[in-house]
């Protein structure tokens, strides 16, 4: 069974052509505070997905309390961006432009899962679909295992039910957020997803709560 789950953890590559395409809501400038407990004075890679490649916009530095202040008055093209760290291995986590002003605060014990967003409904969104998805993946590999293990035809057909109906549900999840915010680009990327069959994907394209590695190009 293809569950849904396999569209998240491409982690948005796939569709991602669109990143630096989608024009900012600001008219004039951006301010975008960056906080990662653990990295005080440390670098930072700003990156960007354009197709199914990942570049490098610029390197920051972190202050002495781990904050970086991105700030400009020219408009930052909207899209998927990457905060890359190279004090772990070039471990990063995704955030979405295109509003003029918000904060993101995490630590460097779990980036994604530990992530605070302020200011921004983008973010909101896109990391509490993270949540939901983690959560929901939980529970699904567990009765994925189950599945494979189980040798009564009648015990993996109830099981099967659990995954469909747990897949039903995270797709229902992403419909509504497509429905009530379809202005935002969030929404219009899960609704291109939902429009295209995606293969499984491959274990080195899963997505790690904790981060993931970055290579430059």
């Amino acid at each position: 069974m293809k569950i849904i789950f396999n569209f998240f953890l491409l982690t948005l590559t796939v569709l991602a052509l669109q990143a630096g395409e989608t024009k900012t809501n600001a008219s004039k400038g951006f301010n975008i505070k960056l906080t990662v407990k653990g990295l005080e004075n440390t670098s930072m890679i700003l990156a960007n997905y354009y197709g199914d490649k990942q570049y490098v916009k610029d390197t920051f530095q972190f202050d002495s309390k781990g904050v970086i202040t991105l700030k400009a008055d020219t408009t930052l093209p909207g899209g998927v961006y990457l905060a890359v760290f190279p004090a772990l291995n070039n471990r990063y986590f995704e955030f979405i432009t295109g509003e003029p002003s918000f904060t993101l605060s995490t630590d460097t014990t779990d980036l994604t899962g530990h992530m605070k967003t302020s200011g921004s409904i983008e973010n909101d969104l896109f990391y509490k679909d993270i949540f939901f998805l983690a959560d929901k993946k939980k529970i699904a590999d567990s009765l994925q295992a189950v599945y494979k293990a189980e040798k009564d035809t009648s015990k993996k057909s109830a099981t099967m039910k659990l995954l469909t109906q747990i897949d039903k549900e995270v797709k229902d999840h992403r419909t509504e957020i497509i429905t009530k915010q379809p202005d935002l680009f969030y929404a219009k990327l899960l609704k291109s997803m939902t429009e295209i069959s995606v293969p499984d994907a491959p274990k080195r394209c899963q997505r790690q709560s904790n981060g993931r590695s970055f290579s430059k190009r």
